[in-house]
């Protein structure tokens, strides 16, 4: 650096005035230097002058306070060179990358605010720290105004706003003034100067606008980094947000081992133990910094006494970090949060809403506010929280200063006495309970008086159950009321009792008879669960629950009726009487405005329903003895779903069905003497299921008005369909359809026109007399699922779509010939398949060959596909699956044996980098065999083995059928005859084992078949493997590729010939691998030649 004081630079570059001097005779100047040297000087000095530094002319300060400045500036310039430090920061690196990306340090035309959101001690300021230290070099001036949480409180706000200003001006004796006018006093200065400016811990809106101020106040180009506990923080001052990860699992281990083990791998002694504390700390980085230093050189016995200690009580250092976002809660915040550590993590979103609503508090809005605090999480539509941030909320709840506001909560059930409960619930202290959550699994039995809980006031939540089983199947029911129980909290609002022990309350799987009389209070109540309470026949004490919003009665068998009296549950929202079996009608006059959800599904003697709210949304009225709907059914304006199946009785559907303008699926399945469907006079554009099989109807329904159906089953019926004439060709009618079902309803013809049904995937038409498919239907390019079982006229199968994923056309008795391929074939083939054709008798050599052919012509080109560009991962799954009768494998099967296993010895090099999987198939005889639990495969377990005695397992499913659940054809599959099974599946995960040396891999490998259902999942016994075989599957070389390429895939390996570029006469004499020994005279490199791939 250099310094020109009261010089002129163009003196020091020229050698003019008094640096002319020297050099006007410089023989006596410089005595003894060559004229060489001297030139040199004079260059040198044009260098420097041209040095960036400073040029000093008049100054107005004293000469030690240039000085002093210069020293300043000086070292901030070296800082900045200084490494970065980052080290042995674990996991900075990535995050730094996308921190960076995100300010868009090359926009320079607009001042940029960027939040780093994290939970206290998730690495927020230290991954700050680092990302100032390796920026600030870009920038004119920089400041990192640390913890401004605690500072603020400490000196105030108006010292850091000096300390943020004097440091970007780079003037430590900066007056600011009037703070609130502090930005505009100096706006030209900090426009002048591009800034990166850190305000580090902020927990309040105040402390950004005041330090901060706006942004016309700063250059284009400048950067603003915060980091907070809070991200409603940023979204409100319109910034960008990074919530800050936690350390992946690999990340974790680092950081813990650097503390714990000094940067070494855990030793097997402490595997298992690190495994804990990383369970416990997930990826939280002070957790992992603090326990691996407190556990480093300590034996196990005292990491096992920490851990043991974790589980309920938190380590002190960081307690103190989490502690402070506690602290900052409001009042109805604190409440709510340790009611969620203490009693409601992982429970519904919905259900904690519900139970937690009352007395003014917006709980939704409180929700939001701990979540945008970093308090709490939503997985999966369920409130979860870290478990350190559980741990300490039990711990507040726990401490003596918190009882004053009925924050007693929690009560540990490890290592409490059962004599401690009955002293608590005598004690001065049971008004200001507020929960209790009791697990009997742990305590002996108790005898709790009548007046067990009198005097608990506040007790709001109460839960007694066994953790062994939610039913109780196993449950010993511990705490006896000899007299009964007296006393429940009129502030009670959760209450949860399983195996009640009395006869006038309960909850699930009690032996109530009978709730409370209606004279009790229970206007807190709001959910209410007494489910399979078989003895239960009046609830009449749910009469007062006025804020009741869920109540289940599902399986109540001896309930014959609702209470009158039941009529003023304005919030209930929910009524679930399933299989309330002995139910007959509900009360007159009954009212439910709120409820949206009404569940009568299996009340089988129930025979009349009246309408008891215009908002239900979902009505499921199945199983029931209704005759008739109930008029008038328009007022079910918001009704979305009507399930009425198997109600046997029912004769008649309102004819004004059409004016439910949002229904969206309506279930008719099973209404045996139902023979009318309405005749939909208007479009109905929300409906989109519509299920009628197994009805009586004997005319289709016309489908003008249902252009958004996407699934329709009219199976079962004893209408001879036209299916022309009601499925109008797209766009005019159904040009949605996803799913069609027609089995069994006398179908004799598809349209022509089927293939306009672009959007449809599954299809069912089991059981008619088609006799073949029309032209069009391969053009039904989105088909996966077509059914064609017992369609017994069937005598050929054409082309199918491309992306047909399963076919099953078990027992079509005439079925002779199929098309080749059977669906088109392409080079990057990836729809894996199944094709069924168990008891197709009639299916000629020809169409076999056809079927095998098509199989392994498929199967190469997914290997080879996935070899180039999709997965290399183990898929149990077969690529190509297929069956059909016959009872011997095919020849070009290279080993094969009589029996359900074979043992065989592989080649040197056999999983070389061509190597993709195996080709697996058996003969299975079948003796009486019928599937009823419609499903069926036939699995092998494979093992290879090294010469080392090493070995990998694997298991796959050759082939099969899995019948969807709840599949309309009732009919199970019955087989007697032998069946052939085939499946090409994918070994990529071997190879990545053995790994692709030069070395001899695997000596030999076995292989046992058996034959499954989706029951038993075991062997059965009358479903036999007599044969079975294997060969290996290679990716064909690269002049075999360019065949693929140039062949006509129709006509792509003839019947069963092997997709390589020799003839049939060589894969004859070739099939079988030969056996060469490593060393041997004819193949000294232990190479496989082309001879001996088996490409199928």
């Amino acid at each position: 650096m250099k310094i020109l004081y009261k010089v002129d630079k163009s003196d020091v570059e020229k050698q003019e005035k008094s640096f002319a001097v020297p050099f006007e005779v410089p023989e006596v100047t410089f005595p003894g230097v060559t004229a060489e040297e001297i030139s040199s000087w004079r260059a040198a000095l044009a260098t420097a002058s041209n040095i960036l530094g400073y040029v000093v002319k008049e100054i107005s300060t004293s000469e030690a306070k240039l000085v002093d400045e210069i020293a300043v500036d000086t070292f901030k310039k070296l800082n900045d060179l200084a490494p970065s430090g980052n080290e042995g920061l674990v996991g900075v690196e990535s995050r730094l990358r996308i921190l960076e990306k995100l300010l868009s340090c090359n926009e320079l035309d607009s001042v940029q605010i960027i939040g780093i959101v994290g939970m206290g001690g998730i690495g927020k300021t230290t991954l700050a720290d680092c990302l100032y230290g390796r920026m600030r070099g870009q920038f004119d001036g920089s400041c990192f105004l640390t913890n401004i949480r605690e500072n603020s409180g400490r000196s105030g706000l108006e010292s850091l706003l000096q300390k943020l200003l004097s440091t970007l001006l780079n003037d430590r004796d900066l007056e600011i003034g009037a703070p609130g006018y502090a930005h505009e006093r100096f706006e030209r200065r900090l426009k002048s100067k591009r800034l990166l400016i850190v305000l580090d811990d902020v927990n309040d809106e105040k402390q950004i606008r005041y330090l901060m101020g706006h942004c016309k106040w700063y250059q284009g180009g400048s950067r603003v980094i915060i980091t907070t506990r809070d991200s409603k923080l940023i979204e409100t001052i319109k910034g960008r947000k990074y919530v800050l990860p936690k350390l992946n699992d690999r990340e974790a281990l680092k950081l813990f081992s650097l503390n714990a083990f000094n940067g070494s791998c855990p030793s097997k002694e402490f595997k298992s133990l690190t495994n804990m504390v990383l369970d416990y700390a997930k990826g939280h980085p002070l957790a992992l910094k603090v326990l691996g230093s407190d556990l480093c050189e300590r034996d196990n016995l005292y990491w096992e006494a920490k851990l043991d200690r974790l589980k309920s009580i938190s380590h002190g250092d960081i307690y103190e970090v989490l502690e402070t976002s506690y602290e900052e809660l409001n009042f109805v915040q604190r409440n709510v949060f340790l009611d969620i550590a203490c009693f409601f993590r992982s429970e519904k979103v919905d259900y904690v809403r519900s139970v937690l609503n009352g007395h003014g508090v917006d709980v939704s809005s409180v929700i939001e506010d701990l979540i945008d605090k970093c308090l709490i999480t939503l997985s999966n539509n369920r409130i979860e929280m870290h478990d350190m941030l559980q741990t300490m909320g039990k711990e507040i709840s726990l401490k003596a200063e918190t009882i004053t506001i009925s924050d007693f909560r929690w009560l540990s059930q490890y290592g409490i006495h059962s004599k401690w409960y009955i002293r608590l619930w005598d004690s001065a202290i049971s008004n200001k309970i507020r929960g209790i959550f009791l697990d009997t699994l742990k305590l002996g039995a108790m005898r709790l008086s009548a007046k067990a809980f009198k005097g608990m006031d506040n007790l709001r939540y109460l839960k007694i159950y066994d953790s062994r089983c939610s039913r109780g199947c196993e449950a010993e029911f511990k705490l006896r009321l000899r007299k009964g129980l007296d006393f429940l909290p009129n502030e009670l609002t959760y209450l949860h009792w399983h195996g009640y022990p009395l006869q006038n309350l309960k909850l699930p799987h009690s032996v109530l008879e009978e709730i409370w009389d209606d004279d009790k209070d229970a206007g807190m109540l709001k959910w209410v669960d007494l489910s399979h309470c078989l003895n239960l026949r009046l609830c009449a004490g749910l009469a007062n629950a006025q804020n009741l919003e869920r109540l289940n009665l599902e399986g109540c068998t001896s309930l014959k009726k609702l209470p009158s009296s039941m009529n003023c549950l304005e919030k209930l929202v929910y009524l679930n009487l399933r299989d309330c079996t002995s139910l007959r009608s509900l009360p007159k006059g009954l009212k439910y405005e709120s409820l949206q959800t009404f569940i009568l599904s299996g009340c089988s003697s129930l025979k009349k329903f009246s309408l008891i709210s215009e908002n239900v949304e979902v009505l499921l009225l199945d199983g029931t003895a209704l005759k008739s709907l109930p008029e008038p059914i328009e007022t079910l304006r918001k009704l979305a779903l009507l399930n009425l199946k198997n109600c046997k009785k029912l004769k008649h559907v309102s004819s004004d069905l059409y004016k439910l303008k949002c229904l969206q699926e309506l279930i008719l399945s099973g209404c045996s003497q139902l023979e009318v469907f309405p005749e939909i006079k208007e479009d109905i554009e929300s409906l989109e299921i519509l299920l009628l099989d197994n009805t009586a109807i004997t005319e289709m329904p016309n489908m003008m008005h249902l252009n958004n159906i996407k699934t329709f089953s009219l199976c079962g019926t004893k209408s001879e369909v036209s299916f022309s004439t009601s499925f109008l060709p797209p766009p005019l009618s159904c040009s949605q359809l996803t799913d069609l079902y027609l089995s069994r309803c006398s179908l004799y013809k598809l349209p022509d026109n089927i293939g306009g049904f672009s959007s449809l995937q599954s299809l069912c038409v089991s059981g008619n007399d088609i006799e073949n498919l029309p032209e069009s239907f391969n053009k039904l390019h989105n088909l996966k699922w077509f059914d064609l079982k017992y369609c017994k006229m069937l005598k050929s199968l054409p082309a199918l779509p491309q992306n047909l994923q399963y076919l099953d056309a078990h027992e079509c008795e005439s079925l002779e010939t199929l098309a080749y391929p059977l669906t088109p074939l392409t080079v990057g083939e990836r729809i894996h398949s199944m094709f069924i054709f168990s008891n197709c008798y009639k299916l000629n050599q020809d169409a076999q060959e056809s079927l095998v052919g098509h199989a392994r012509n498929k199967s190469q080109l997914m290997a080879n596909a996935s070899v180039k560009r999709y997965y290399r991962g183990f898929i149990p799954e077969p690529l190509v699956g297929i069956c059909y009768p016959a009872n011997e494998i095919p020849s070009w099967f290279c080993h094969q044996r009589l029996g359900h296993s074979l043992e065989i010895p592989l080649p040197p090099h056999w999983c070389d980098t061509g190597f993709v999987g195996l080709a697996l198939s058996v003969v299975v005889s079948f003796k009486d065999y019928n599937d009823c639990a419609k499903r069926f495969s036939v699995k092998c377990l494979g093992k290879f083995e090294n010469q080392d005695g090493s070995f990998t397992r694997f298991d796959f499913t050759l082939a099969g059928w899995n019948e969807p659940c709840g599949s309309l054809c009732n009919e199970p599959r019955k087989l007697t005859s032998d069946h052939v099974f085939m499946g090409y599946n994918s070994c990529f995960h071997v190879k990545k084992l053995h790994g692709e040396s030069n070395n001899c891999c695997y000596a030999k490998a076995s292989f046992e078949f058996y034959a499954t259902d989706g029951e038993t999942r075991e062997n059965l016994e009358i479903c036999e493997v007599i044969k079975c075989g294997m060969s290996l599957v290679y990716v064909p070389d690269d002049d075999d590729c360019m065949l693929l390429k140039k062949t006509n895939l129709v006509q792509l390996g003839l019947k069963t010939e092997p997709i390589c570029s020799y003839g049939l006469d060589d894969v004859t004499d070739d099939v079988r691998p030969k056996r060469v020994r490593c060393g041997g005279d004819k193949e000294p490199d232990c190479k496989r030649t082309k001879e001996e791939k088996i490409l199928v």
